[in-house]
């Protein structure tokens, strides 16, 4: 994949999250913001972590943006699941 498709990637997860932030924050309830927290951690990851590998001159980016991005929605769940219900 190239750079732009990374970029992209991460463009997309933040306007997604951005747009869930700043224009319906009010609209969503606490359970249905927290549903659609992997919508845009999915992608942010991923471009992240592809733009990561491209600049550390990674041999597989791909393989390594997507164990990333598995790796942040497990992250996701166990803070969802974990950490949050104590807050």
């Amino acid at each position: 994949m190239s750079r732009f498709g990374y970029l992209f990637s991460l463009a997309c997860g933040l306007c997604a999250a951005g747009y869930v932030t700043l224009y319906r924050l009010d609209d969503y309830s606490e359970s249905r913001l927290i549903e659609l927290a992997p919508l845009w951690v999915a992608p942010a990851a991923f471009g992240l972590a592809g733009l990561f590998a491209l600049r550390t001159g990674a041999k597989s980016p791909l393989v390594f943006s997507l164990l990333a991005t598995l790796l942040a929605e497990v992250l996701l769940v166990a803070f969802i699941l974990g950490v949050f219900p104590l807050l």
